[in-house]
């Protein structure tokens, strides 16, 4: 039934006085935009109108747009018709923390195992080897490289964050008109209000903004000054002090949360989130894990790994509560992406084996990712599904992929659209390699697979933001005839961590006093044994000169910056809770100007610093060396291994 061309008028300027009343974009809050998409709704009902309202905020705008037009036949529901996402992203998950392939915990994570029994595994998805960079990584679409997120992960009391100008993932779903919410770990900055996961697209949030706390008090790791500690947990932008009052473990409020808010979706497809701290330390899982989770715990002697397996046992738990709730809420079209965002940590736990190394460190273990998407309708073909996605991923690469599923683009420079190859089955196989692409299918691997090599990294700051000396690097790059390859330059060597059989002994990663180069063929050797940089000299330097020539020129300057002391009594003032507090972005100097001449210019030489922008340079000398003229290249394989400083 329609409306004369006057109700019409009369209709769309009431809608625009509704949005035009908005406050200012940097204060929305969600509560405002649901307002305002029910007076849309309602008011389209009550005119037989159909109205399709996206209300899009970021921290500097607010975009409106409304389509109005008549139905003669009743219009299906949005939730019905449009692709929900779901990102479960699991806390330092490591390649032996997953049931399906685990040497020790086999019985925790039954239900994680049975989604990705019926999903399509990623069987070679590479991120970070920590925390910051991967996360935002996934979010934007782009490489922490050209985010200036290379070097090291946010801690609490540092005045930087991911980029308020990069376009982010929820931002692109918000724009679509999806309902965007982010439960659990943010720690892509916090310093102020912009940097905040509800002025970077996320309507809803709940959760906490760095990079760890306790299960129980909620009091944040790294956020202690000479007087006190200071918890980590927000509603939207407000400090939870309801937790105090009635404590009990993080995993139970966030799973409650998730499924609150899916519940919640009527009008609109959603995004979420699911970030929980799990398995992350400190290792503390609430006692009844043990008792409702003992055949996976059981088996496994080693108190911190039983810990570990625990915690995993409750992730399993939470993942299966929202995805009942998810089912009964919005059907069977919800897409999900179950993923870690980087390798487990031994010292915590955590297993890798038996691939090599772990968190922090650019062996497999510590930037290979357990991964698969899982989705109870039609959007994985029948003949795809419980196998292995062969093709080379980097965590750039998901943000542009979860759009694709969901009919969206989302341009990056960065980040490959891999949605068409994992749909197409002859494209996933757990026995496929890049060396079969031609006797497979005579066509080559670049027209097969989306991607044919990937850099992990390359960083030239140490732990104290000094510069290094040298860069450390690593590239993987695939190809019919040499299967794949992985080149590392200047790392630290780590070795293998088998999970410890003995209750009392605690792993501890030493890593060698020098800095090694090598060459490993991932196809043949992917726990990375046997290095052939000096067997294989010209496919060693070739990937060395990719790394330098074509992706060091793309680096940002990294971000970090060193802590700000003006966090601890802006906490004090909010509660004792983590939270902004700076109005403006820090001097951009300000992590030079506490580092080493040797960074100034070694900035400077890459471009990455502007010297005459930094006022402090004026009372320094801070001349370039005549020795960092060009970024010092890696040991060939000849030489001595460079010492690690």
């Amino acid at each position: 039934m329609g409306a004369s061309d006057d109700e019409s008028q009369g209709l769309l300027a009431k809608v625009e006085a509704k949005v035009l009343l908005v406050p200012s974009p940097i204060k929305v809050h969600r509560r405002r935009l649901r307002h305002a998409h029910a007076v849309f709704a309602s008011t389209a009902l009550a005119t037989g109108f159909s109205l399709t309202l996206v209300v899009a905020y970021r921290w500097r705008t607010i975009l409106s747009s409304i389509a109005m037009h008549h139905e003669t036949t009743a219009s299906v529901s949005v939730v019905e018709e449009r692709t929900h996402v779901i990102v479960a992203i699991a806390d330092d998950l490591g390649y032996n923390d997953v049931g399906w392939g685990s040497s020790d915990m086999g019985a925790c994570t039954p239900h994680v195992d049975a989604m990705r029994a019926e999903g399509i595994e990623l069987g070679a998805l590479y991120g970070a080897a920590t925390c910051t960079p991967s996360r935002a990584s996934l979010l934007t679409g782009r490489h922490p490289v050209s985010l200036g997120l290379q070097h090291w992960q946010l801690e609490a009391a540092e005045p930087w964050s991911l980029d308020p100008k990069v376009a982010s993932l929820a931002e692109t779903f918000l724009d679509a008109g999806y309902a965007t919410a982010l439960v659990g770990k943010w720690h892509l900055g916090h310093y102020e209000s912009s940097a905040l996961p509800t002025r970077r697209g996320f309507e809803q949030f709940v959760g906490f903004y760095g990079g760890g706390e306790s299960y129980y008090s909620r009091v944040a790791m790294g956020a202690c000054d000479d007087a006190s500690c200071f918890f980590d947990f927000a509603e939207d932008d407000e400090a939870a002090t309801r937790i105090l009052s009635a404590p009990r473990h993080s995993t139970y409020d966030l799973t409650e949360a998730a499924q609150q808010i899916v519940s919640a979706v009527t009008t609109r497809p959603l995004f979420l989130v699911l970030a929980l701290p799990n398995s992350h330390s400190p290792l503390e899982p609430p006692p009844e894990a043990y008792r409702s989770h003992e055949a996976c715990v059981a088996p496994i002697k080693n108190l911190d790994r039983r810990a570990f397996a625990a915690l995993t046992a409750l992730w399993d738990d939470a993942v299966a509560n929202v995805t009942s709730t998810a089912r009964a809420a919005l059907g069977d079209r919800v897409l999900w992406l179950v993923a870690s965002d980087n390798g487990g940590d031994p010292s915590a736990g955590g297993s890798n084996y038996p691939l090599r190394g772990a968190k922090h460190y650019l062996y497999d273990g510590g930037v290979k990712l357990r991964a698969f998407f899982f989705s109870d309708a039609a959007l994985l073909p029948a003949a795809s599904r419980g196998k292995t996605y062969a093709g080379l991923m980097h965590i750039a690469d998901v943000a542009p992929t979860l759009a694709s599923a969901a009919a969206l683009r989302f341009p990056t420079p960065d980040g490959v659209d891999h949605w068409t190859a994992l749909k197409d089955s002859t494209k996933s196989d757990a026995t496929w390699t890049y060396a079969d692409v031609a006797t497979r299918r005579n066509t080559s691997s670049s027209r097969f697979f989306p991607r044919n090599e990937l850099l992990v990294t390359i960083d030239y700051l140490d732990a104290n933001l000094d510069y290094l000396g040298f860069s450390r690097a690593a590239i993987v790059a695939c190809d019919p005839r040499n299967g794949c390859l992985k080149a590392l330059y200047n790392v630290e060597e780590v070795f293998w961590y088998e999970p410890p059989r003995d209750e009392r002994t605690k792993l501890a990663l030493k890593p060698s006093d020098f800095r090694k180069s090598s060459l490993f063929n991932l196809t043949s050797d992917p726990t990375e044994r046997y290095d052939l940089s000096k067997r294989e000299p010209d496919l060693f330097q070739a990937l060395h000169a990719k790394i330098f020539d074509t992706y060091l020129p793309k680096m940002a300057r990294a971000r970090n910056l060193p802590t700000d002391a003006r966090a601890y009594d802006a906490w004090r003032d909010n509660h004792g809770f983590v939270g902004p507090w700076l109005d403006a972005p820090p001097d951009p100097c300000l992590a030079s100007s506490s580092s080493s001449s040797s960074r100034i210019a070694y900035e400077a030489e890459l471009g990455l610093l502007l010297l005459s922008d930094c006022a402090f340079l004026a009372s320094g000398d801070h001349h370039v060396p005549a020795n960092l003229t060009s970024p010092p290249p890696p040991a060939p394989p000849s030489s001595e291994n460079v010492p690690h400083r």
